[in-house]
């Protein structure tokens, strides 16, 4: 039998130091921590000087060290989507109609 449920819900890395509250920075080494939670798994991530401050005493089920690297920004539409009532009008207005 397998302890692990089949599905992790776990949330994506944050921006920010879950304890300063700080965002990182790129390149920024953080650590992330998992909890079990009453909902599954609750995730912190820390910046190095949280890390190194927090209470030891409260241990995470997991926990690793990352560097830090924010997400590539969403590439521009080249052509602008349309539904199917404007694509439709707009073929009828042509010369062309099909």
């Amino acid at each position: 039998m397998n302890p692990l449920p089949n599905e992790w819900a776990i949330k994506h890395r944050a921006d920010f130091c879950a304890v300063t509250h700080r965002p990182f920075v790129p390149g920024e080494y953080f650590y992330t921590l998992l909890y079990h939670d009453a909902d599954g798994y609750r995730r912190e991530d820390l910046s190095e000087d949280a890390w190194r401050n927090r209470n030891e005493n409260i241990r995470p089920f997991s926990f690793w060290k990352s560097r830090y690297e924010p997400l590539p920004p969403k590439p521009a539409e080249s052509v602008p989507k349309e539904n199917a009532e404007q694509l439709f009008r707009r073929l009828m207005a042509s010369h062309n109609p099909p």
